[in-house]
């Protein structure tokens, strides 16, 4: 990741700090953002979705996302309400 940005990885550890986040809490984040949507736009398995976000298994991606939200990922499928 500092590659593309052009920065050394001593210095965006840095500015991730500045900014109180962390690398691995950007990836859960957009791996939350991406969960709903798929859950909600398309008609994936739980287990692809968890494919597509780097999950080993389903049961991994429902853990997380239960984490995330509060719920289980069968309860967003096809809402529109927001996490």
């Amino acid at each position: 990741m500092s590659d593309s940005l052009s920065l050394s990885p001593r210095r965006l550890r840095r500015r991730l700090d500045a900014e109180q986040t962390s690398y691995r809490d950007i990836v859960a984040e957009v791996r939350k953002i991406l969960a709903i949507k798929y859950l909600r736009e398309t008609r994936l398995t739980h287990e692809e979705i968890a494919s597509r976000l780097g999950y080993s298994d389903g049961a991994n991606f429902r853990r997380a996302f239960i984490r995330w939200t509060g719920k289980n990922p069968s309860q967003f499928q096809g809402r529109t309400e927001t996490a």
